[in-house]
Protein backbone atom coordinates (compact mmCIF):
# COMPACT_ATOMS: atom_id res chain seq x y z
CA UNK A 1 0.00 0.00 0.00
CA UNK A 2 2.82 2.53 0.81
CA UNK A 3 4.53 2.08 -2.34
CA UNK A 4 1.33 2.70 -4.13
CA UNK A 5 0.57 6.19 -2.57
CA UNK A 6 4.43 6.97 -3.15
CA UNK A 7 3.57 6.33 -6.88
CA UNK A 8 0.43 8.51 -6.77
CA UNK A 9 2.10 11.12 -4.99
CA UNK A 10 4.84 11.45 -7.93
CA UNK A 11 4.52 13.98 -10.10
CA UNK A 12 5.70 13.09 -13.82
CA UNK A 13 7.14 15.42 -16.09
CA UNK A 14 4.71 15.53 -19.19
CA UNK A 15 6.77 14.85 -22.55
CA UNK A 16 7.20 17.24 -25.24
CA UNK A 17 5.83 15.67 -28.22
CA UNK A 18 6.74 17.73 -31.53
CA UNK A 19 3.50 17.45 -33.46
CA UNK A 20 0.14 19.42 -33.31
CA UNK A 21 -1.24 17.22 -31.94
CA UNK A 22 -0.79 13.92 -29.46
CA UNK A 23 -2.46 11.50 -27.19
CA UNK A 24 -1.04 8.93 -24.65
CA UNK A 25 -3.91 6.88 -23.40
CA UNK A 26 -2.57 4.35 -20.39
CA UNK A 27 -4.12 0.90 -22.17
CA UNK A 28 -5.98 -0.98 -19.08
CA UNK A 29 -7.82 2.12 -17.73
CA UNK A 30 -8.35 4.14 -20.66
CA UNK A 31 -7.07 6.97 -18.41
CA UNK A 32 -5.94 9.91 -20.91
CA UNK A 33 -2.12 10.92 -19.78
CA UNK A 34 -1.63 13.40 -22.42
CA UNK A 35 -4.01 15.58 -24.59
CA UNK A 36 -2.33 18.08 -26.70
CA UNK A 37 -4.61 19.26 -28.82
CA UNK A 38 -6.69 16.66 -29.22
CA UNK A 39 -9.98 18.61 -29.88
CA UNK A 40 -8.52 20.46 -32.34
CA UNK A 41 -9.46 19.47 -35.42
CA UNK A 42 -6.52 18.81 -37.96
CA UNK A 43 -5.69 17.19 -41.56
CA UNK A 44 -5.45 13.85 -41.39
CA UNK A 45 -4.44 13.13 -44.66
CA UNK A 46 -4.02 9.09 -45.79
CA UNK A 47 -4.97 8.52 -42.36
CA UNK A 48 -8.58 8.18 -44.19
CA UNK A 49 -6.95 5.48 -46.28
CA UNK A 50 -7.11 3.26 -42.69
CA UNK A 51 -11.09 3.86 -43.13
CA UNK A 52 -10.98 2.86 -46.60
CA UNK A 53 -8.56 -0.48 -45.96
CA UNK A 54 -11.25 -1.19 -42.74
CA UNK A 55 -13.59 -1.06 -45.10
CA UNK A 56 -11.96 -3.46 -47.36
CA UNK A 57 -11.32 -5.96 -44.73
CA UNK A 58 -14.67 -6.08 -43.82
CA UNK A 59 -15.74 -6.91 -47.50
CA UNK A 60 -13.65 -9.62 -47.53
CA UNK A 61 -14.53 -10.89 -44.29
CA UNK A 62 -18.21 -10.74 -45.27
CA UNK A 63 -17.21 -12.88 -48.84
CA UNK A 64 -18.80 -10.32 -50.61
CA UNK A 65 -14.76 -9.71 -52.38
CA UNK A 66 -12.20 -11.76 -52.55
CA UNK A 67 -8.18 -11.29 -52.21
CA UNK A 68 -7.85 -12.63 -55.98
CA UNK A 69 -11.00 -10.89 -57.67
CA UNK A 70 -9.57 -8.52 -60.62
CA UNK A 71 -10.47 -5.07 -60.38
CA UNK A 72 -10.77 -2.82 -63.76
CA UNK A 73 -9.05 0.74 -63.67
CA UNK A 74 -10.73 3.53 -64.16
CA UNK A 75 -9.28 6.80 -66.13
CA UNK A 76 -9.84 8.83 -62.86
CA UNK A 77 -7.56 5.74 -60.80
CA UNK A 78 -5.50 5.58 -63.91
CA UNK A 79 -4.55 9.57 -64.27
CA UNK A 80 -4.61 10.10 -59.95
CA UNK A 81 -1.93 6.96 -60.32
CA UNK A 82 0.06 8.74 -62.80
CA UNK A 83 0.35 11.77 -60.55
CA UNK A 84 4.26 11.18 -59.81
CA UNK A 85 3.46 14.59 -56.51
CA UNK A 86 1.62 12.14 -54.91
CA UNK A 87 2.19 8.82 -53.67
CA UNK A 88 1.29 6.39 -56.23
CA UNK A 89 2.24 2.92 -57.92
CA UNK A 90 1.55 3.76 -61.40
CA UNK A 91 -1.58 1.88 -62.68
CA UNK A 92 -2.76 0.94 -66.49
CA UNK A 93 -5.84 1.06 -67.72
CA UNK A 94 -5.27 -1.56 -70.13
CA UNK A 95 -4.52 -3.97 -67.19
CA UNK A 96 -7.01 -5.73 -64.60
CA UNK A 97 -5.38 -5.75 -61.08
CA UNK A 98 -6.41 -7.94 -58.30
CA UNK A 99 -7.66 -6.74 -54.71
CA UNK A 100 -4.42 -8.26 -53.15
CA UNK A 101 -2.14 -5.78 -55.30
CA UNK A 102 -4.06 -2.66 -55.09
CA UNK A 103 -4.44 -3.78 -51.29
CA UNK A 104 -0.71 -3.51 -51.33
CA UNK A 105 -0.31 -0.89 -53.41
CA UNK A 106 -2.52 1.32 -50.91
CA UNK A 107 -1.01 -0.24 -47.82
CA UNK A 108 2.26 -0.44 -48.52
CA UNK A 109 2.87 2.40 -50.83
CA UNK A 110 0.16 4.63 -50.15
CA UNK A 111 -0.88 4.84 -53.57
CA UNK A 112 -4.20 6.94 -53.97
CA UNK A 113 -4.76 5.56 -57.98
CA UNK A 114 -5.18 2.18 -56.06
CA UNK A 115 -7.32 3.41 -53.66
CA UNK A 116 -9.64 4.47 -55.66
CA UNK A 117 -9.91 1.33 -57.93
CA UNK A 118 -10.83 -0.45 -54.74
CA UNK A 119 -13.32 1.45 -53.46
CA UNK A 120 -14.82 1.90 -57.26
CA UNK A 121 -14.91 -1.28 -57.18
CA UNK A 122 -16.55 -2.25 -54.06
CA UNK A 123 -19.11 0.57 -54.33
CA UNK A 124 -19.55 1.80 -57.92
CA UNK A 125 -17.69 5.04 -57.75
CA UNK A 126 -16.01 7.08 -55.10
CA UNK A 127 -18.63 9.28 -53.74
CA UNK A 128 -20.65 5.65 -53.10
CA UNK A 129 -17.37 4.32 -50.98
CA UNK A 130 -17.18 7.81 -49.30
CA UNK A 131 -20.61 7.46 -48.32
CA UNK A 132 -20.22 4.13 -46.93
CA UNK A 133 -17.06 5.94 -44.79
CA UNK A 134 -19.14 8.32 -43.42
CA UNK A 135 -21.50 5.32 -41.82
CA UNK A 136 -18.85 3.38 -40.70
CA UNK A 137 -17.30 6.14 -38.63
CA UNK A 138 -20.17 7.48 -37.75
CA UNK A 139 -21.05 3.77 -35.81
CA UNK A 140 -17.94 4.26 -34.51
CA UNK A 141 -19.55 7.03 -32.50
CA UNK A 142 -17.30 9.88 -34.52
CA UNK A 143 -19.50 12.70 -35.17
CA UNK A 144 -16.93 15.94 -35.85
CA UNK A 145 -14.94 14.78 -39.04
CA UNK A 146 -14.81 15.68 -43.01
CA UNK A 147 -14.05 12.65 -45.01
CA UNK A 148 -14.47 13.61 -49.09
CA UNK A 149 -12.49 11.31 -50.41
CA UNK A 150 -11.00 7.53 -49.97
CA UNK A 151 -7.40 8.56 -50.00
CA UNK A 152 -7.07 11.76 -47.80
CA UNK A 153 -6.12 14.01 -50.81
CA UNK A 154 -7.03 17.56 -50.67
CA UNK A 155 -9.55 17.92 -53.51
CA UNK A 156 -7.39 20.34 -55.38
CA UNK A 157 -5.88 17.07 -56.03
CA UNK A 158 -8.39 15.27 -57.46
CA UNK A 159 -8.39 16.84 -60.91
CA UNK A 160 -12.06 17.60 -60.31
CA UNK A 161 -13.65 14.77 -58.80
CA UNK A 162 -14.72 15.90 -55.43
CA UNK A 163 -17.49 14.93 -53.19
CA UNK A 164 -20.91 16.68 -54.11
CA UNK A 165 -21.41 19.53 -51.41
CA UNK A 166 -17.46 20.11 -51.00
CA UNK A 167 -15.30 22.59 -52.73
CA UNK A 168 -11.66 22.06 -54.18
CA UNK A 169 -10.78 23.73 -50.84
CA UNK A 170 -12.05 21.43 -48.49
CA UNK A 171 -10.22 19.54 -46.83
CA UNK A 172 -10.17 16.09 -44.61
CA UNK A 173 -9.99 16.55 -40.85
CA UNK A 174 -10.60 15.00 -37.78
Amino acid sequence: MLLAQLYQQQTIEQPEIEGAAAFIIEPTTGKVLLNQNGDEKLGIASMTKMVTEYLLLETIKNGDLAWDDQVEISEYAHNISQNYELSNVPLRVDETYSVEELYQAMAIYSANGATIALAEHIAGDEKSFVDMMHEKVESWGVTNYELYNTTGLSNADLQGNIYPGSTETSGQTQ
